[in-house]
């Protein structure tokens, strides 16, 4: 491992102690800290399951290591943090006096109460952080990290402002497979903020739809695929160089192996095979994405333009991205990305405001999902 990538990961906790464990008995030189929830209060992606290890115990099982634990506090929606003050309050002294070092709190509100309390206080993705104005704002605040915003993580130029300009560490997510800047991504957070246990099958196949929506467009315009928001092990190095402290992965909802997977696969630095086999290592890339493997090492020269500084993001006046679209992406022919967009997934909103659990004909291009239509023929 590239000494440079020692203590830099933040793995997911994805409730299951034998992760715990096996990073502790194994991959103890990479990790830095677990980040997760025991799903006390709203967070901002999918809940840990209900008979995931409670954080005391994850915390006994750290203690001596030097693995960290962030606990998450990333919603969007303010209500439960508000309307439960008093019981949030108690539940963070509980877990500090446990061993718990930091909370990502996405509102600044927040703020105060975690440094009271003795933690660290460390933004979240959901604050798109994404210029060296923003980094001092959170600074003033009183954050002690900065998470970059997801669309940000290949703009060496301004990673290399944003760490000049604070003094704060900053910190990456290295495999998020998100559309760039995303039309749906407000309404998705939105959504998981208010998500419940008690919602029935039918909602939840609405609310999670949007995750799988937004994947429709690069089958659009393949180059969208190339953009989307993740880095390969070989720029990690690079990164650090530009003044990256930190390295996220995500996927606290995925099982232990496929975080194990990919975390000894970024923690080498460099990689011989699919992207996907650390992007999406529990999943069939051709089923899940609609495009078929991509090897790693013929994506090289594609990676250099970025960390060579010369991209710009003005997409409109640039073919880079779709030149290297045309080389490596290799979309699955009749995948249900290709149809046309009618709501992606043909989820629909019954008038009682449930979605339907059946999905839509694809033979009716007048259904309305989310405010979608089909294009007129």
């Amino acid at each position: 491992m590239d000494s440079r990538l020692e203590h830099s990961f933040c793995v997911p906790y994805n409730g299951d102690i034998n992760l715990v464990r096996d990073v502790v008995e194994n991959h103890v030189d990479a990790v830095y800290e677990f980040y997760g929830t025991d799903n006390a209060f709203g967070s901002g992606r999918w809940s840990t399951p209900e008979d995931a290890a409670p954080i005391p115990d994850v915390m006994r099982q750290l203690d001596g290591s030097g693995v960290r634990f962030n606990y998450l506090l990333n919603s969007v929606v303010l209500d439960d943090y508000v309307i439960r003050a008093e019981e949030l309050k108690r539940h963070l002294t509980m877990i500090r006096e446990a061993g718990v070092q930091s909370v990502v709190c996405t509102s600044p509100i927040l703020v105060d109460l975690v440094k009271e309390l003795g933690f660290e206080a460390c933004t979240s993705l959901m604050q798109h952080i994404r210029s060296a104005v923003a980094a001092r704002y959170h600074e003033e605040l009183g954050y002690d990290r900065i998470l970059v915003c997801e669309d940000d993580i290949r703009s060496s130029r301004l990673i290399k402002d944003m760490a000049r300009s604070s003094n704060l560490p900053l910190e990456v997510i290295v495999d998020n497979g998100c559309l760039m800047e995303c039309p749906f991504r407000h309404t998705h957070l939105t959504s998981e903020g208010i998500r419940r246990d008690d919602f029935d099958s039918g909602l939840r196949n609405y609310m999670s739809a949007f995750s799988r929506q937004c994947k429709q467009f690069w089958h659009v315009d393949p180059s969208l695929f190339l953009r989307t928001s993740w880095v390969r092990p070989e720029e990690l190095p690079k990164l650090k160089e530009l003044g990256v402290r930190f390295f996220k992965m995500g996927g606290r909802g995925t099982p232990t192996f496929s975080i194990l997977k990919k975390l000894s696969i970024y923690k080498e630095g460099w990689y011989e095979g699919s992207i996907f086999d650390y992007l999406k290592p529990h999943a069939d890339p051709a089923e899940f994405f609609g495009v078929e493997p991509i090897d790693n090492k013929s994506l090289d020269g594609y990676f250099k333009y970025f960390f060579d500084g010369k991209c710009t993001k003005l997409c409109g006046a640039c073919t880079h991205c779709d030149r290297w679209a045309r080389k490596t992406v290799q979309l699955v022919p009749g995948h249900w990305r290709n149809r046309p967009f009618t709501g992606g997934v043909g989820e629909i909103v019954s008038t009682a405001g449930r979605c339907l659990a059946e999905p839509a004909s694809t033979d009716a291009p007048n259904t309305v999902c989310f405010g979608m239509r089909e294009p007129a023929k």
